[in-house]
């Protein structure tokens, strides 16, 4: 024991203090990564000993894992809300842990071990034939065609969909392998493979955003982008608020003890955190909670994704949330259905969730704090079990109100009133479309993705179905107490419930309407995965009992095509489409964008440069720190590529000098010949130097002179409204009006040029 004590302590202070010292001194990429990923691998084997005792060592590592993402996100809020997240700061933290490692060091030594819970206890006996083997063959080389595929693939150009650049051969190979892979699940009997082909697979399925879209998939993360390299550079971004941190402090915590760019942790950082933990994690529900055979546990893993994971497939603080929520869900199946898990990594993971985004962390640490609740109820002394069974009852009455309750008391907060009771129209108005879809105009049905069109909109009633039958068979064969086997539909009813008060009651000021349904939707999402191991269990029984009633057929053929066909119907909807019956108006950024950014900019940076040759040098600082700043009307995804090129603070030359107090950042501190302030104060409250947020004036100023009129009248209000003298205007070729606005702002614009070749057109306003 003594033993143990010293050698886990020194090993821990032994690593923290070279990642300390390579932080501080050395600076080597290498090194740091190395030795973050032997921390980590050593520290949650310890740590997964605490949090999950009854468990042997993969599993232990792997919640050990998640517990010290967990411990990390928490204690890096903590730190930046009261000290800021510099470099200083950091390297004290690092060494703190490793004066607090003796500490743990000791706990876990003396800890009592429990009784290791067998989680794969018994070998299968399916031979392994060449049969078996060409299938694995056949799925491996499959996915490393597929991924290769995906990277060749990818482009800088503005698209709206990645389905626009990838043909049809993609979807027949992606089905082929999946196809086989289901079949060889079925048979195989290491775990090596199944691991590694799992791994695979759900890289492809997860990563097509990463791979096609070079310069980043959506809008949101190119704020959060921005956001964590001004933390990186500052320590600190003002003002603070309640959301997001947790994302931010992760990322820029590996920034700085890795020295790998920030632009790539946030891009993998997600992705990866799927591919490790989500297959791993609803094969033990299964295979543990559920009581599934090791067989049907490995298909269940991979058919988890059978419902459209359009929230999972890009780093925004929201979708890391929904993840650790969904682990905080598969853990609680473990801890309610089964007496091995304790119920710190749960309320650990709901308690990280919450740092990152409150509208999935609320929902996490409510399904946390019912959990934990629950379970007491059910191991409660019989005479007193009635008496605690009525605590959760209370607890999920008080937990339908609480995300608008949040809600409520920020909007007290941030505006003084507790807002408006809408009106019976306003409700009306706001109830969800439940119309059947229509073609687009000009569309027809009939083509090759016909069936992946009617899966998106079938499989909401698909996943009910499925999802209401397994949990009636699982409840008939559990036969446990109420709490037990209703937890997770009440859950889902409660949050549901949340999402429906919030669509109809909340309106956050400043954003449209569409924006405000996007809330509700997400939780809604986020909901659904609360019946998806009740789904699975009814997808796993249905093909149970096809294979018995069809024997071969059935279990060779037919289960497995059924399912390959819908993983790509899934895959497909998964990301942005255009087809028959979706056109989503959305297109990512791209170089063309880029280069605007920087072609307006140098021009500023030579108007600039041009006034300062015309006085005196004493007075040169002056006139280029006090000339007035300029605005640009564009598109949101120009507007993306300027703040991953700019930030929130823009350049005014290539010396940008630190600062050594984090507490003072705002634009007066600053002389402009060294960063100028890319916000303006107006009537309208700060506004950043391009047209976001959607709701705000410059944006609308945006839509009138790109799809009403280009006038002079609109420009002038964008620079009495700043006090900017000028105002450059940015059409992109692929905007709806651009053959009809163009021609009218050459006339109205004191001049434009174009940029690649005519791919965006900028008019200036002066």
């Amino acid at each position: 024991m003594l033993f143990s004590f010293i050698k886990y302590t020194t090993a821990t202070i032994f690593l923290l203090v070279i990642l300390t010292i390579n932080t501080g001194i050395i600076h080597s990429r290498a090194l740091g990564v190395l030795f973050v990923f032997i921390y980590g691998w050593y520290v949650s084997g310890k740590l997964g000993g605490e949090l999950m005792p009854g468990y042997h060592g993969s599993w232990q590592r792997l919640t050990g894992n998640l517990g010290l993402l967990s411990g990390v996100i928490i204690a890096g809020t903590i730190l930046y809300y009261f000290f800021g997240l510099t470099d200083a700061v950091i390297t004290v933290a690092l060494l703190a842990g490793a004066c607090i490692a003796p500490c743990v060091a000791l706990a876990h030594t003396w800890r009592v071990k429990q009784l290791v819970v067998p989680v794969d206890d018994t070998a299968m006996v399916t031979p392994r034939a060449l049969g078996t083997w060409i299938g694995c063959l056949i799925v491996l080389v499959g996915d490393f065609l597929l991924l290769d595929y995906l990277n060749r693939h990818g482009t800088a150009g503005a698209i709206r969909t990645p389905w626009s650049i990838i043909t049809s051969n993609f979807f027949i190979l992606f089905f082929l392998t999946t196809f086989f892979l289901i079949r060889t699940l079925r048979t195989h009997t290491g775990k090596g493979f199944t691991k590694v082909a799992l791994f695979l697979h759900t890289c492809v399925l997860v990563s097509v955003g990463y791979f096609i879209y070079r310069l980043g998939f959506g809008f949101d993360p190119f704020i959060h982008r921005a956001a964590e390299s001004h933390i990186a550079e500052w320590g600190i971004l003002y003002p603070k608020t309640p959301f997001y941190i947790g994302q931010y402090v992760l990322v820029v915590l590996l920034n700085k003890l890795t020295f790998l760019p920030i632009g790539t942790i946030d891009k993998l950082l997600l992705p990866i955190l799927e591919i490790i933990f989500l297959p791993q994690l609803v094969y033990l529900a299964l295979r543990n909670a559920f009581n599934f055979e090791r067989v049907r546990a490995r298909v269940g893993a991979l058919l988890f994704f059978l419902v459209p994971f359009a929230s999972f497939v890009t780093t925004t603080p929201y979708e890391l949330a929904a993840f650790l929520g969904i682990c905080v869900a598969l853990y609680s199946t473990l801890y309610l259905y089964t007496n091995t898990l304790r119920a710190m990594p749960i309320i650990l993971i709901a308690l990280a969730a919450l740092a990152v985004h409150p509208l999935a962390g609320i929902p996490a640490l409510l399904i946390a704090a019912c959990a934990v609740m629950a379970g007491y109820a059910m191991r409660a002394p019989q005479k007193k079990h009635r008496f605690y069974a009525l605590f959760p009852i209370v607890l999920y009455i008080i937990s339908a109100f609480a995300i608008p309750l949040a809600f409520t008391f920020y909007l007290k907060l941030q505006t003084g009133t507790w807002g408006e009771i809408p009106s019976f129209e306003i409700l009306r108005a706001r109830l969800p479309d439940f119309s059947l879809p229509r073609l687009r105009e000009g569309q027809t049905l009939y083509s090759f993705f016909t069936p992946l069109y009617w899966y998106y909109f079938a499989s909401p009633f698909i996943f009910i179905a499925l999802a209401w039958f397994g949990h009636r068979v699982w409840r008939a064969r559990a036969r446990a107490a109420f709490h037990n086997t209703w937890f997770f539909p009440i859950m889902y009813i409660v949050i549901t419930t949340n999402a429906l008060l919030v669509r109809f009651f909340i309106r956050l000021p400043g954003i449209g309407d569409h924006e405000q349904f996007q809330y509700s939707d997400r939780i809604v999402h986020f909901a659904t995965y609360l019946l998806v191991p009740f789904f699975l269990y009814g997808v796993l029984e249905s093909k149970k009992y096809v294979e018995k009633k069809y024997t071969r057929l059935g279990g060779a053929v037919l289960v497995p095509l059924v399912c390959a066909l819908a993983l790509t119907a899934s895959l497909y909807a998964s990301y942005p489409r255009v087809d028959a019956y979706t056109l989503d108006k959305f297109i990512n950024t791209s170089a063309t964008d880029v280069r605007t950014v920087h072609t307006i900019e140098d021009r500023e940076a030579a108007i600039a440069a041009q006034i300062a040759e015309n006085v005196e040098k004493t007075q040169a600082n002056l006139a280029l720190n006090t000339s007035p700043p300029y605005v640009v009307l564009s598109n949101i995804s120009t507007a993306a590529a300027a703040l991953q090129e700019f930030g929130f603070r823009r350049a005014k030359n290539s010396d940008r000098q630190r600062r050594s107090s984090p507490n003072s950042i705002n634009a007066q501190n600053f002389t402009r010949n060294v960063q100028q302030s890319a916000y303006f104060k107006t009537s309208e409250g700060e506004l950043y130097y391009y047209s976001i947020p959607t709701g705000g004036p410059l944006y609308l100023a945006y839509l009138h002179m790109a799809e009403v009129s280009p006038d002079r009248a609109t420009a002038d209000y964008v620079r009495a409204l700043t006090g900017a003298s000028r105002v450059y205007l940015v059409i992109n070729e692929y905007w709806h009006t651009f053959n009809k606005i163009t021609p009218l702002a050459k006339l109205s614009a004191n001049e434009w040029f174009p940029i690649d070749q005519g791919r965006a057109l900028v008019f200036v306003y002066r």
